[in-house]
């Protein structure tokens, strides 16, 4: 069972790429009595057509509503600029229902590394504006064994393109822990403390 921060809500909306994340925390929350809504955003690759009848049958299969929003933006580069803030814009216009996003641990890491090189250290957080990352106090590792562990499809898309954290993810987190090995360790301490301090806040 996954670790997460904070109370799901009995109604929310899940942001579904199709992905192994997205698709494990899916299979997790359907095996509850919450009333769940799956909103893809289709960015129009060359794998959008087979990812979009992806998510539309896992739907079909977990019995949840389905919402296929098409990016509006055609210039995607080759590092995805555009995508997270296109993303985060769409996402927000549903508050003040939740959105859940299945974010864990490695890419809060990988995130505060992107976020150094571009000279702003800061972490990715539990809750922005009426969107929530319950997992991000999780790990890569707990995702990939309910996925095995549960049998869950999900979508391996073609494209070569790869994303600022992939580009991070293939040629450097592996010296960034050689350089300071308890670099996830000392993140997720910041994680939990400032989703305290954001708890905190909350009921004065």
């Amino acid at each position: 069972m996954f670790d997460f921060l904070g109370k799901i809500p009995q109604e929310i909306i899940v942001a579904c790429s199709g992905g192994k994340n997205s698709m494990a925390v899916l299979e997790f929350l359907s095996r509850t009595d919450r009333k769940i809504k799956i909103v893809h955003v289709d960015f129009r690759d060359e794998d959008s057509k087979e990812r979009v009848q992806f998510i539309k049958n896992a739907a079909k299969l977990y019995k949840m509503e389905v919402e296929i929003i098409t990016s509006s933006n055609r210039n995607n580069n080759e590092y995805f600029d555009n995508r997270h803030r296109e993303l985060f814009e769409i996402l927000t216009k549903y508050s003040p229902k939740y959105v859940l996003v299945a974010n864990n641990l490695n890419d809060v890491v990988l995130q505060y590394i992107l976020n150094s090189i571009k000279c702003s250290p800061k972490l990715m957080q539990y809750r922005s504006k009426n969107i929530i990352r319950p997992y991000i106090n999780t790990k890569q590792d707990e995702f990939d064994y309910w996925i095995k562990a549960k049998k869950v499809g999900y979508f391996e898309g073609r494209s070569k393109k790869i994303s600022q954290l992939d580009f991070i993810r293939k040629h450097m987190i592996e010296n960034c822990y050689k350089l300071n090995p308890n670099l996830e360790e000392q993140i997720l301490n910041e994680v939990t403390r400032e989703f305290e301090s954001f708890i905190s806040n909350r009921s004065r």
